[in-house]
């Protein structure tokens, strides 16, 4: 019987093409994907914005099904209560915002509907309230939401909970 040769396989070398300013943070681009310098994450460029692809741990848990994987529905639902929460504790300043709100600056209200009723006081105690309703596991959805730290495959279920109870407490259906 005759062996067959082994091909080698060529080492692919990243492909550099350009680097491009998009506001304050360099973006280079390595093959075909955009890559944000200072904390090398990958971004999306799309009609003059600049977004980061997953732009939180709970983002990536919807987008990988894993809040709820039998029904989509009931993830999206998940979702919608774990950004709403997330929103608050950034008006809340719970949790800092990584780009500059130009809604807020020195009080000024430019935004929509909820930035003139909610403001920082009304959202913290809303936040305390809603973390309050998942009391015994509100920890891990303190660390997902404020301090962005996965939870982990042991926590899953008391997560998704959590979030059900943030649903249900916002009234989200």
């Amino acid at each position: 019987m005759v062996k067959k040769k082994k091909k080698n396989k060529k080492q692919k070398t990243l492909k550099i093409e350009e680097e491009k300013d998009f506001g304050s943070q360099p973006i280079i681009n390595v093959d075909g994907k955009y890559i944000r310098l200072p904390d090398y994450k990958e971004i999306i460029l799309s009609a003059g914005r600049v977004e980061l692809k997953i732009k939180s741990v709970l983002h990536k848990y919807f987008t990988n099904n894993q809040l709820c994987p039998q029904d989509a529905k009931k993830n999206a639902v998940r979702h919608l209560a774990g950004e709403r929460m997330e929103y608050l504790s950034v008006l809340a300043n719970v949790k800092k915002s990584p780009t500059q709100n130009w809604d807020r600056i020195e009080g000024l209200v430019v935004g929509g509907y909820d930035l003139i009723n909610i403001n920082s006081f009304d959202a913290h105690s809303v936040f305390t309230k809603a973390l309050n309703e998942c009391k015994p596991h509100d920890m891990i959805l303190y660390d997902l939401i404020v301090e962005d730290q996965p939870c982990g495959r042991k926590n899953m279920d008391r997560l998704r909970e959590c979030l059900d109870n943030c649903a249900n407490f916002f009234k989200i259906k």
